[in-house]
């Protein structure tokens, strides 16, 4: 491959010649650099990322199990309304 700012760079550039101004970003990265990339995503997603989206996840399971809950004694109050309206002394 062809040298890039000092470095041998072993990404292909689709489209574009790696000496052109308008190259795109990853075509100036070395093999090392897109390995370093890789390497601070998966970190970034396994310590920042995923624990983030528990939180949130466990945040919107207790809303709507509090709102399901929540219709549940409404539907039952109004059904014992209603078994109250017909009569029934029990109430």
């Amino acid at each position: 491959m062809k040298a890039c700012g000092g470095r041998t760079s072993e990404v292909p550039c689709r489209g574009v010649e790696q000496e052109s101004p308008r190259a795109a970003p990853l075509c100036r990265l070395s093999t090392n650099d897109m390995e370093g990339v890789a390497r601070f995503l998966e970190e970034f997603a396994v310590r920042v990322l995923l624990p983030h989206l528990e939180v949130r996840v466990r945040n919107l399971n207790h809303q709507v199990g509090l709102q399901a809950m929540a219709h549940a004694c409404h539907a039952m109050q109004f059904d014992l309304a209603t078994f109250c309206e017909l009569g029934y002394r029990s109430c």
